[in-house]
């Protein structure tokens, strides 16, 4: 039970470094971004991109 929660604990910090919105991290984009090996920028997009997606699902 311990190991579970330990290896939740390590998923949780590192999601908010990475990710911009800690209230809803996006793991899709975080292992997608890590796996095509983007520049900074095109980081910087996508996140951009995921933002406005946001705010459109909570209007």
């Amino acid at each position: 039970m311990s190991q579970g929660a330990t290896s939740t604990q390590q998923t949780k910090c590192e999601s908010p470094a990475t990710t911009s919105p800690p209230k809803d991290p996006q793991p899709k984009w975080h292992a997608d971004g890590h796996h095509k090996k983007e520049s900074v920028g095109e980081r910087i997009e996508i996140r951009g991109l995921l933002d406005a997606m946001e705010e459109q699902k909570e209007e």
